[in-house]
C-alpha cells in the first residue's frame, strides 16, 4: 500500500528493507513521469545502523545501543536528495521514511534524529496503508491530555511535559481548541490552584474511584484490546459526551520482550502502591483511542524517560494498526517549539509545512501536505444532503426552495458569520458515537488492506470478506445516523423554539408614574429628586445594551443551527429522512432572525423619536 501512496504522490521517499540474514538494503524513491524511479544507495548489515541481531532480547542491548547512520549514507542520500529538489524547486520539501514490513529491531532507530541534520529537511515517517482525511469536527479541536508518572519515577519531568503539551496543544491550532486534562491527583492539585486558561478543562481524578482495583496482571499479551486500565475508564467515561479529536500522553514508556508499553501511575487518585499498575500496550490504547472517536495520537516523553525504546516501539505500533496521524516527541531531541509546530501541521485547517525536528517522530499520510487539504466547508458537507432534498422534492417550486435553503445555511455566507467564541461553550460538530463509528471502520479497511498487502489469504477472499464487513459497517452508519439525526432535528428545534420565544413581544408594562405623584407620596422635596435624571439615563442605558445583547443571543442560535445542519450532512442518512420538514425549519429560523432584527430596529428607533 505504501508503494500506491507513492504513486500517488509527488513525494520523495527513503525505502529500507531488511532481510535475512539481517541485511539492510536503503533506495531512494521518487516520481519520475507517471513511473516510480529507485535508486539504490546502501546495503550493508543492520549492525551499521547500531541494531542488535534479532535474536537478542531488545532489553538487554538498547540500554547501551549507539544509534547511527553507515558511512557511506550521508552522501549518497544528500547527493539524491539534490537531484530531486533540483527538478523542482517549488515543490515541499520532505524526507519519507517507508520501514517495509517485517522491519524487526529496525523500529528502535530514532530515523528523525539521525536523518535531518543528513538531508536538512524535515523528516516524516510513511504508514503501509492508504487512507483519506478522517471525518474529524469542523469547529472545535477537541483534545484529551492524559499525564501520569509511576511511584518510582520522577514526578517533575512529567509535570513538565504536561504544561509543555497544554502549550503547544492550545498555539498549534487555528481553530477553537478544548483541553480535556486528566492527572493524578497532585498534579491536578497543582494545575487547579495555578490557574488554567479557559479552554482547559481539569477532571477530577476522584472520579476515576470506581475503576479503581486492584488488578495485577500484565496486559500486553492481551489481543482482545478490553479496558482494564481506571485511567482509561475514567477518561472513557469523561469523554462521552464530546467528539474527540486528539489523545495525546505525557508518561514513561515500557519495554517487555518486544512489545512496548506505557506506565501510568498506580492510580488516578494519587501515586501509591496499594495497587498494582500494569502497562498499557497496543491493544489496549488502541481499543480506547476507537471507542473515544480520537483519530490522532500524540505521546510527549518526559526527559527522565524509564524506557525511550519502549514508547517508541508503542507510538510505532499505534501508527501502523491505526490511520490516523501519530507524533512522539522527546524533549531531550526538541522544544516546544517542536511540538507547537508538529500539532500546526496535523491539525491546521489549512497546510502547514512540515515541522524540521530531531525530536518529532511522526507518522502521517500525505494528504497532509496536500492543498486539497480540508476543503469540506460546511457548504461542501452539506451537498448531497440537498442532493437528497432535490430527489425527494415534488416539484420545481420544492427543489429551488430547498436549495435556497440550503444555500442560506451551509452556503459560502456561513464562513463569515460563524461565531468563533469561547471553546467551552461551543456545541461539538460530530458526535462521540459518530466519531467511534468512524473510527471502527477506518481500522477495519485498514486490517482488511494490511491481509491484502501480506498475502495472508487470497485476494479474491480477502476483498469478498471486507466487502461483508463494510456492508455491516454501512448498517451501522446508518443506524447510528437515524439516531444522531433525532438529536440533531431536536436540537435544531430547541433553538428555534428559543428564537421564536425571545422574538414575542414583551406584555405591556404599567404606565410609570408622574414624577410629581412620586414626590408627594414619598414627602421628597423636588429639589431633592434632581438626581433622578441620572437614573434614568442609566435605564437608558441598560435599555440600550439589552437589544445588541438580543441579536447576539439570535445569531448565536443561528450558528448552532447552521452547525447541526452541516452535522446532519456527515451522516449516513436513511433515504426515508423529510429533508423537506427539515428545510422548511431552517426557513423558519431565517424568517424569526428576521423579524426579530426589525422589531429591534423599529424598537431602537421609537426610543429615539422618544428622546
Amino acid at each position: 500500500m505504501a508503494e500506491k501512496l507513492k504513486r500517488e504522490n509527488d513525494i520523495l521517499t527513503l525505502k529500507i528493507e531488511l532481510s535475512p540474514p539481517e541485511r539492510v538494503r536503503c533506495i531512494l524513491q521518487s516520481l519520475d513521469g507517471s513511473r516510480l524511479r529507485s535508486d539504490a544507495l546502501w546495503e550493508g548489515a543492520a549492525a551499521a545502523f547500531g541494531v542488535a541481531p534479532s535474536g537478542g532480547r531488545p532489553g538487554a542491548w538498547l540500554r547501551d545501543a549507539r544509534f547511527q547512520l553507515p558511512a557511506a549514507l550521508p552522501d549518497a542520500l544528500k547527493r539524491g536528495v539534490a537531484d530531486w529538489r533540483s527538478a523542482d524547486p517549488g515543490r515541499e520539501a520532505a524526507l519519507w521514511v517507508h520501514l517495509a514490513k517485517p522491519y524487526g529491531a529496525l523500529r528502535y532507530v530514532p530515523w528523525e534524529r539521525l536523518l535531518v541534520d543528513a538531508v536538512d529537511m524535515p523528516v516524516l515517517m510513511l504508514p503501509d496503508f492508504i487512507f483519506p482525511p478522517p471525518l474529524e469536527s469542523t469547529s472545535t479541536l477537541d483534545v484529551a491530555l492524559c499525564a501520569s508518572a509511576p511511584l518510582n519515577c520522577e514526578h517533575h519531568c512529567v509535570a513538565m511535559g504536561l504544561h509543555d503539551a497544554i502549550d503547544a496543544i492550545l498555539h498549534g491550532s487555528d481553530r477553537p481548541v478544548r483541553v480535556h486534562v486528566f492527572a493524578d491527583q497532585a498534579m491536578h492539585d497543582a494545575l487547579r490552584d495555578g490557574g488554567l486558561p479557559p479552554e482547559v478543562k481539569l477532571h477530577d481524578p476522584q472520579a476515576a474511584a470506581p475503576y479503581v482495583v486492584d488488578d495485577p496482571s500484565s496486559r500486553l499479551l492481551d489481543q482482545a484490546g478490553l479496558l482494564r486500565s481506571p485511567w482509561l475508564l475514567w477518561m472513557r467515561e469523561a469523554l462521552k459526551d464530546f467528539s474527540t479529536d486528539a489523545v495525546h500522553f505525557v508518561c514513561h514508556g515500557h519495554l517487555s520482550g518486544n512489545y512496548g508499553a506505557m506506565l501510568f501511575a498506580q492510580s488516578p487518585l494519587g501515586r501509591t502502591d496499594q495497587f498494582l499498575a500494569g502497562p498499557v500496550g497496543c491493544a489496549e490504547l488502541s481499543g480506547f483511542l476507537t471507542q473515544v472517536g480520537a483519530w490522532s495520537t500524540a505521546f510527549s516523553a518526559p526527559a527522565d524517560n524509564h524506557s525511550s525504546a519502549g514508547l517508541r516501539a508503542l507510538a510505532d505500533e499505534i501508527a501502523q494498526t491505526l490511520p490516523g496521524p501519530m507524533l512522539l516527541f522527546d524533549p531531550r531531541e526538541g522544544d516546544v517549539g517542536d511540538l507547537i509546530a508538529g500539532y500546526r501541521f496535523v491539525h491546521s485547517p489549512s497546510p502547514q509545512s512540515p515541522p524540521r525536528s530531531r525530536g518529532l517522530f511522526l507518522y502521517c499520510q500525505p494528504y497532509l501536505l496536500s492543498e486539497e487539504r480540508n476543503r469540506d466547508e460546511p457548504a461542501e458537507l452539506a451537498q448531497h444532503l440537498f442532493q437528497r432534498a432535490e430527489l425527494q422534492a415534488r416539484n420545481a417550486p420544492q427543489a429551488a426552495s430547498a436549495h435556497r435553503a440550503f444555500q442560506e445555511y451551509v452556503g459560502e455566507s456561513s464562513k463569515s458569520v460563524r461565531p468563533m467564541g469561547n471553546s467551552n461553550t461551543r456545541g461539538k460538530s460530530i458526535s462521540a458515537v459518530t466519531a467511534a463509528t468512524e473510527r471502527l471502520a477506518e481500522q477495519v479497511q485498514v486490517q482488511y488492506q494490511q491481509v491484502l498487502r501480506d498475502q495472508v489469504i487470497p485476494e479474491a477472499i480477502a476483498q469478498s470478506e471486507m466487502s461483508v464487513a463494510m456492508d455491516t459497517i454501512d448498517l451501522l452508519r446508518k443506524a447510528v445516523g437515524q439516531i444522531e439525526s433525532r438529536r440533531l432535528i431536536g436540537e435544531i428545534d430547541t433553538r428555534l423554539e428559543e428564537m421564536e420565544r425571545e422574538c414575542e413581544p414583551p406584555a405591556p408594562a404599567a404606565a410609570p408614574p408622574q414624577a410629581k405623584d412620586v414626590v408627594e407620596a414619598n414627602g421628597i422635596d423636588e429639589t431633592e429628586s434632581a438626581g433622578g435624571t441620572e437614573g434614568a439615563g442609566q435605564t437608558e442605558m441598560v435599555g440600550e445594551k439589552t437589544m445588541p445583547e438580543g441579536l447576539r443571543l439570535q445569531a448565536e442560535h443561528m450558528a448552532q443551527i447552521r452547525e447541526a445542519t452541516a452535522d446532519l450532512a456527515q451522516l449516513s442518512l436513511d433515504e426515508n429522512f423529510d429533508l423537506e420538514a427539515l428545510s422548511g425549519r431552517l426557513r423558519r429560523a431565517e424568517e424569526v432572525a428576521e423579524r426579530y432584527e426589525r422589531q429591534c430596529l423599529r424598537d431602537g428607533e421609537s426610543e429615539a423619536m422618544g428622546k
